[in-house]
């Protein structure tokens, strides 16, 4: 009879127990591979329903006027898909970086929303930007609110905040993150000025004392003081899937990027190549730069331990396969529906009037120098041909020559819209005919007779209504007028 010892039995004990460590790793590792090509499938698919998709897709102005932050010029619009999305104006390098930066974030499994380059005919100019879904009902992260963040969403941040160092996103402030009220998910937006400096040695923790006045710093600020908490082991789960996907997969999104788009600017080679630099430090960029707040906070450096990225593969996988269903539901809904061709949109707006009128540019000036601030404004109306930025124009000056000596200029600003169709002409000249008009730079107001800014604004609005009758009455008293 065969009898083994208890060292013996231990011994065999620890020899099975190391097979099955390496059967474990062994299946991971060749899991970790398919799943690699799995999500590179999955991508590419997802691109592909989305263009044919997009080629379906019209849209007309939505009929709700949102608050829309930022410097750039944006239109919500509602496709016939049902659902809203925001128009950006952006030039050609900005469109293929931000279209970039949220394939790149889908990859990763980022909370950012879908971002396409299109060209939409705006006022009788084709206009180039991007084009993504509208995130509402939502609300704007400020500084006062960090403390009654969950857990979870200071993890989604951190998350944001690797991705924002992987790319060189170096302006990542509060206004470019919103949390969607219903499922309270953060979700980072605007990642434009990303990619730009991506070669640039210069380690975590110098990048943020260049963020000093940004929203990530708030988050380590309050940490150190010991108000929030953070997890740096999800952190690191994080970072464990970013380094190990494999680079052909990120190869793909950025040449599939490039050849849709006319970015001349930025070579697409050179972006790739130092973003594998940086992709291939991460781990240890982020060691140091947690190291350091540790150190600060409790005064000593213990490093996060190191985790698998395996199951966050998984969430990526599931996440994508979620999203082609969607897609291919989203596509057969749009293809069932008369597609009618995409019509012009007709808005009132202008831009540099839009931020003479509501930007610092008019807070900035006293009373006393209104009428120079009118002068800029109707140089800028005598640039443009549009007959909408004419009337957006025309509406701001007639409101400035209205606003009370000593009075908040915000009250007087009424007639702000998109639709030049539902302005009224007989509402906007009851405005006019009642309201007090600055008369000069001798500031004396008066009332009751239309001048010949008034008459100049009336045509404008007939000539939109294609009431030429009316247009020419309105121009033979403006050429009377002195």
């Amino acid at each position: 009879m065969f009898v083994v010892s208890r060292t013996g039995y231990f011994r065999i004990c620890l020899v099975l127990f190391a097979i099955i460590v390496v059967l474990v790793n062994y299946k991971r590792c060749v899991f970790a591979d398919n799943n690699d090509m799995r999500i590179a499938a999955l991508h590419r698919q997802a691109q592909q329903l989305s263009k044919q998709a997009f080629k379906e897709m019209t849209f007309d102005l939505s009929q709700t006027s949102y608050y829309l932050g930022g410097c750039k010029q944006k239109l919500v619009l509602q496709g016939n898909d049902g659902n809203l999305w925001l128009f950006k104006f952006n030039t050609e390098e900005e469109a293929y970086v931000e279209e970039l930066a949220a394939s790149l974030a889908r990859v990763f499994n980022l909370n950012c929303p879908e971002v396409y380059r299109i060209s939409l005919p705006i006022n009788g100019q084709v206009i180039e930007g991007t084009i993504q879904e509208f995130i509402y009902p939502s609300k704007k992260l400020d500084y006062n609110s960090i403390r009654q963040l969950t857990q979870k969403q200071i993890g989604s941040l951190q998350k944001q905040h690797v991705f924002d160092w992987l790319i060189y996103n170096y302006g990542a402030d509060r206004g470019n993150f919103i949390i969607h009220i219903p499922s309270r998910k953060v979700i980072a937006v605007d990642k434009d000025i990303a990619f730009r400096q991506l070669d640039k040695k210069i380690t975590v923790e110098q990048m943020n004392l260049l963020w000093l006045a940004l929203y990530y710093d708030v988050i380590w600020r309050n940490y150190i003081q010991g108000k929030i908490d953070i997890n740096p082991d999800e952190v690191f789960v994080f970072i464990d899937y970013v380094e190990n996907i494999d680079d052909s997969l990120l190869c793909d999104v950025f040449f599939s990027t490039e050849r849709d788009s006319k970015n001349k600017t930025l070579d697409s080679k050179q972006l790739f190549n130092a973003f594998l630099i940086r992709k291939n430090n991460l781990r240890s960029d982020f060691e140091d730069f947690y190291s350091m707040l540790y150190a600060i906070k409790e005064g000593k450096s213990p490093l996060p331990l190191p985790e698998s990225g395996f199951g966050y593969q998984q969430k990526v996988l599931k996440r994508m396969q979620r999203e082609i269903i969607n897609k291919k539901q989203w596509l057969t809904k749009i293809k069932n529906q008369h597609n009618d061709k995409q019509k012009e949109l007709r808005v009132v707006c202008s831009n540099k009037a839009w931020r003479l009128v509501f930007d610092e540019f008019l807070l900035s000036y006293k009373d006393s120098n209104l009428v120079e601030v009118i002068g800029k404004l109707k140089r800028i109306r005598t640039e443009t041909a549009s007959v909408y930025e004419k009337l957006a124009v025309s509406l701001y000056v007639a409101q400035l020559r209205r606003i009370p000596k000593g009075k908040n200029k915000w009250e007087y600003i009424k007639f702000v819209t998109k639709y030049p169709d539902k302005i009224s002409p007989s509402k906007i000249k009851q405005y006019l005919q009642t309201e007090k008009t600055l008369s000069g730079s001798d500031r004396k107001y008066q009332a009751g007779a239309l001048d010949k800014e008034d008459y100049y604004l009336l045509s404008l609005i007939y000539s939109i209504k294609g009431n030429i009758q009316k247009v020419q009455e309105c121009l033979h008293y403006f050429y009377r007028k002195k």
